[in-house]
């Protein structure tokens, strides 16, 4: 973990109001950790807004500003983009009739075969143009931030909505023991930010103390993230779900609970959607865990739902294009934790029992992630500090308290078939 800034809320009388007390590190660390887009003029600004909201004069935030915290940030180093992370192109060649590509690929909207030069090629599979989708809404603009704060309106929004509140709390526990389950049968711990464990056996989760040190287990348990999924992953560490995956998924093999939430998608008015495709489940353990960019396999379809359950979290979505422009900052998680993974990256706010679908460009052409979290020191009901991890939103000023427990359930559909 690189230790770069520290934040303390304070707790006014009024309830849990947290003005935060923004402490930065000096020009000369932000340049030995490589963080080079802030100048002496940026950092004072950084630091008289963090005295304002602190409520202390700028001479006393330089004092604090030597205090240090973690950035949580468990695995190192700076690959190329592509080669660190799964960034697919979404355009495929194939010279598969309409049928076919549907099944592959569950996409039904493909260009005619002859296209300008790539004559003979076939068919180009395409994403999902986004007519016969619901409008964009004010509640998906409200859940949604730009790396400057701002909400994201429908003119700017890369085909990312919000349904709130889809299950019920007792819904909610239902589905979290039949995650259990299926997990203790199923599961394999994941070895990294997405990389299944190696033979060597499974790694010891990092957790955090109450002093704010992030360390392995202390008992030894495995994590921090459990997973099952359809698709062919590891043909050695990954036990297979009964459901199957892609045109071969049994929708009768799903359990109760995941069968409930599958129709429940397929009756929503406003997305044209055909089977079901995948269901993968992420089974969280720590709050130390992070999820690097990545678009999803091709074969998944052209529809993703993401169920968020026990903890919420915020989704980054990054385009691909600026991650490929920047792909040392994108790879490195010292850096992307404090400024994200670029400048143009969308914070998608994803609250307990909400559901969140992507589609179209949000699917094909934007990553998605989540960010490592920053180390937070908050104060309980007695004063005593304690430490957490949050998530921030759009900027530092917004945080989301993480748990250790959370559960990611992504339901993957088809288009409709037009033959």
């Amino acid at each position: 973990a690189l230790q770069l800034c520290h934040m303390l809320p304070r707790l006014g009388a009024s309830g849990p109001r947290h003005a935060l007390r923004q402490w930065f590190c000096s020009a000369e660390h932000w340049s030995r950790t490589g963080i080079a887009g802030w100048g002496d003029a940026e950092l004072r600004s950084r630091m008289s807004a963090a005295a304002a909201l602190a409520g202390c004069s700028l001479a006393a935030a330089a004092v604090l500003a030597q205090k240090r915290a973690n950035i949580v940030a468990a695995e190192e180093g700076c690959l190329a983009a592509d080669d660190a992370f799964q960034i697919l192109d979404p355009v495929v060649w194939s010279g598969e009739r309409g049928r076919q590509l549907w099944e592959r690929f569950g996409v039904s909207d493909t260009s005619p075969p002859g296209l300008g030069q790539d004559k003979g090629r076939g068919r180009a599979l395409k994403p999902q143009p986004c007519r016969g989708y619901r409008n964009f809404t004010a509640d998906d603009a409200s859940r949604i931030r730009d790396m400057r704060g701002e909400f994201v309106g429908g003119d700017r929004n890369p085909g990312v909505r919000m349904e709130a509140n889809f299950v019920t709390e007792e819904e909610e526990c239902m589905l979290a023991k039949e995650v259990s389950q299926i997990v203790a049968h199923h599961g394999c711990v994941m070895g990294g930010a997405r990389s299944y464990a190696s033979s060597g056996g499974p790694p010891v989760r990092l957790v955090l103390q109450d002093d704010g040190s992030i360390v392995p287990d202390p008992a030894g348990r495995p994590g921090p993230m459990w997973r099952v999924t359809g698709r062919a992953e590891d043909d050695e560490m990954q036990p297979p779900p009964p459901w199957g995956y892609g045109a071969a998924l049994n929708a009768s093999a799903l359990p109760p609970g995941l069968a409930m939430v599958t129709k429940r998608i397929a009756a929503l008015a406003g997305y044209p959607l055909g089977p079901l495709r995948d269901i993968t489940l992420n089974l969280r353990t720590s709050r130390v865990c992070r999820l690097d960019p990545h678009v999803d396999p091709l074969e998944d379809g052209p529809n993703g739902f993401i169920l968020t359950l026990q903890s919420g979290a915020v989704l980054t979505f990054s385009p691909v294009d600026a991650i490929r422009a920047d792909q040392k900052r994108a790879s490195n998680p010292a850096v992307f934790g404090m400024r994200s993974f670029t400048d143009n990256d969308l914070d998608c706010l994803l609250r307990r029992r909400s559901l969140c679908h992507f589609s179209g460009d949000a699917r094909y052409r934007w990553t998605h992630a989540i960010r490592p979290g920053v180390v937070v020191a908050l104060q309980d009901e007695s004063g005593a500090p304690r430490a957490c991890i949050c998530d921030w939103w759009g900027t530092m000023e917004n945080l989301m308290e993480r748990k250790d427990d959370r559960i990611s359930l992504v339901f993957s559909f088809a288009d409709p078939i037009h033959e």
